[in-house]
């Protein structure tokens, strides 16, 4: 039985998915096999359907080495992406769940399991949807009610059996008092940018050019702060 074990790298926002050479004592690589278990020979294999793959042999120094990927791989890595916010939840308890959803005037009405009051701009937060994830404005008031209507147009039928999340309390970003919670190293990056453009606005082209180097510098350098080989526990079987 052999494995085949992978690694990726990250340089920036790339990411590459390599694959580790198989070898044996005798630097013999990657042995001929079918993807199908049971099938020792290249045309058993494919008359079932099977891919073959082909032997090969390798020098010392090519032992064990990672490489582009010699056979599709649908199924290797998963991916989660983040990003900076621009809203807060300033209390993660404060939510109802949502049992269903219909139209209002062209608008979107959503029904709670308890009632609750809110203002007409309001910022409500829908998750765990499979069509609403995302912030929401309140479009009239609401007090205490398990109904609420917002401002997102919705022509369409009711749809119950829902499982869905409503936050409310959410800060959403409006002007320079928002709060983003940046690393240390990143604000001083933010400093240098504003000074960049301060300096732009006074045609200090020679300081704004200083300063935007010095910016760059430091959010190339905090994005390949992870560059480098990973490498992963998920190995995949041959037989």
């Amino acid at each position: 039985m052999a494995f085949k074990k992978y690694a990726y790298y990250i340089k920036g926002n790339n990411i590459a998915l390599i694959e580790k050479e198989s070898a044996t004592g005798s630097g013999k690589m990657a042995v001929a096999h079918c993807t199908i278990g049971g099938y020792t020979t290249k045309d058993t294999c494919e008359a079932a359907g099977g891919q073959w793959i082909p032997g090969s042999s390798g020098s010392t120094d090519t032992v064990n080495r990672y490489r582009s990927p010699a056979s599709s791989v649908t199924d290797g890595i998963e991916l989660e992406y983040t990003y900076a916010p621009h809203y807060t939840v300033t209390d993660a308890s404060d939510t109802r769940s949502i049992t269903s959803y219909t139209e209002n005037g062209g608008l979107l009405k959503i029904t709670m399991t308890t009632t609750a009051s809110f203002s007409a701009g309001d910022t409500l937060l829908i998750t765990d949807s499979s069509k609403w994830n995302g912030l929401h404005i309140v479009d009239v008031n609401t007090s205490s009610s398990a109904d609420v209507v917002l401002r997102t147009k919705y022509n369409g039928g009711t749809v119950t059996g829902l499982s869905s999340t409503l936050t409310y309390n959410i800060d959403v970003m409006e002007d320079e008092s928002f709060e983003i919670d940046l690393p240390i190293y990143l604000q001083k990056a933010l400093v240098y940018y504003l000074k960049s453009k301060l300096a732009e606005d006074h045609m200090e082209l020679e300081a704004s050019e200083y300063f935007m180097r010095k910016f760059r510098r430091i959010v190339e350098k905090e994005s390949n702060s992870k560059a480098g080989q990973r490498i992963m526990q998920a190995n995949r079987n041959l037989i």
